[in-house]
């Protein structure tokens, strides 16, 4: 029986060498695609701790069914937070799509990852983004960008740089590099920044923020100082430790890479 096994084995080299490598490859893509989705969701994690290490409160739009989008909320609500008992600091912020486009005249690509675009925080303790090189943006016209995109597209500071942004294509010069919590990039996406009214004017904002962060005083935590806080805003409107917004980020950036494990994997 052994030597009738063996002479089939060796009657068919051929196809039991492609059996043996299509398990390995099998294994090894889906041992490769688990290890993938674990390590994105651990860099996330970090960045997200990261981004929200200097901040206590965030206030912001309450969030729909999809808990995903939220309205923008008023300026004028800015300073009626800063005049909560117990902050310290308090920036607001908008956010939204900018697209680069690189010297050689080509939408800069990302693989599939957003293209992002910040207003600048001038409190260092509530920005996640911090000056590489040049200076951060300070007056309309001026935008500073990632390390990863500013290396990976070709730019450099002084150069005028087209951006496509939902009002349409606009030229800024570009005055400085940036890092995101400590990293050079935000895990494949491009970051632009502009400074706050610019910001509003390019992303159809004017008046609105997109979020207000808020930094206590010492000895008051971020629970109390968010109750405080949410007794004075209206309907609509919350404040949350930034704790729980941190983890509301992550798990949804999660249930996307979920969906591309899933896709990997079939």
């Amino acid at each position: 029986m052994w030597r009738a096994t063996l002479k089939g084995i060796l009657a068919g080299k051929v196809r039991l060498a492609l059996t043996a490598l299509a398990i390995v490859l099998g294994v090894s893509f889906v041992a490769g695609t688990y290890v993938l989705g674990d390590t994105l969701n651990k860099t996330f994690d970090n960045l997200f701790a990261s981004a929200f290490e200097g901040t206590d409160v965030v206030v912001q739009g309450a969030a729909d069914i999809s808990d995903t989008n939220r309205p923008p909320v008023p300026e004028e609500l800015l300073g009626r937070v800063r005049a909560v008992d117990g902050v310290a600091a308090a920036e607001g912020e908008v956010f939204g799509t900018a697209q680069l486009i690189d010297p050689g005249g080509r939408a800069v690509s990302t693989a599939g990852a957003p293209t992002l675009g910040f207003s600048w925080t001038e409190d260092a303790d509530l920005n996640p983004f911090g000056v590489l090189e040049g200076r951060a943006p300070a007056a309309a016209g001026e935008i500073a960008i990632d390390r990863d995109t500013a290396d990976e597209g070709g730019f450099a500071l002084g150069q005028r740089v087209r951006v496509i942004l939902p009002e349409g294509v606009r030229t800024f010069t570009l005055v400085g590099v940036v890092g995101f919590a400590g990293e050079s990039g935000l895990a494949g996406a491009t970051s632009t920044l502009f400074t706050l009214p610019e910001a509003q004017r390019a992303f159809n904002l004017e008046g609105l923020l997109g979020a207000i962060n808020v930094r206590g005083e010492e000895g008051v935590s971020p629970g109390e100082l968010a109750s405080r806080i949410q007794a004075l805003l209206p309907a609509g409107i919350v404040a949350e430790t930034a704790q729980d917004v941190q983890q509301q980020q992550a798990d949804q950036i999660k249930d996307q890479l979920r969906i591309i494990t899933i896709s990997l994997l079939v």
